[in-house]
């Protein structure tokens, strides 16, 4: 059909969605996320400025979702996840909060904590892995609490340690 001339364009319809976005690619924001975990502990304002640290590298990394054939991408996931997880056990962060933290980071990490070992992965990334494990385990023995939990939870939590702590 053919346009008058000074008329308005007909309306093409619905704007097509853009490309999805690329989320196998941190962007290089693996050093962003470098600095937030080195900071937490030297954060000024206490608990609440760790929070914001932790949050603004949980949120960058939970904008990356490695190739699953990558080496390389799922190593440094591995390793930034368990890096951000060491630093929330660490004080002056509150031990319960630290815990649920660093729980969230191991699963973000390697999936579940009965996770099995891949097929193919380079050294370094066993090597992480196996630090996610440990990391794992350290959270469970840290939410043992004799005075509050029934003896039935306590020895569940000491047996998972101990379980983390054999992945190693």
């Amino acid at each position: 059909a053919a346009v008058k001339k000074g008329a308005a364009p007909a309306d093409p319809g619905p704007t097509p969605p853009s490309a999805a976005e690329d989320k196998t690619d941190l962007k290089g924001h693996e050093a962003d996320v470098a600095v937030y975990v080195a900071s937490i502990p030297f954060a000024k304002d206490g608990s609440e400025a760790q929070q914001n640290y932790v949050n603004k590298a949980v949120e960058l990394l939970s904008k990356w979702d490695p190739s699953p054939k990558d080496d390389a991408a799922l190593t440094l996931w591995v390793e930034l996840w368990t890096r951000l997880g060491r630093q929330c056990l660490k004080e002056p962060m509150h031990p319960n909060d630290g815990a649920k933290r660093a729980l969230m980071c191991v699963i973000k990490a390697i999936g579940r904590v009965d996770a099995p070992i891949p097929k193919y992965a380079s050294k370094d990334r066993l090597l992480w892995r196996g630090a996610c494990h440990a990391l794992c385990g350290d959270v469970f023995v840290r939410l043992v609490d004799p005075q509050r939990q029934e003896k039935e939870s306590l020895l569940k939590l000491r047996r998972m340690s101990v379980e983390q702590y054999q992945h190693c």
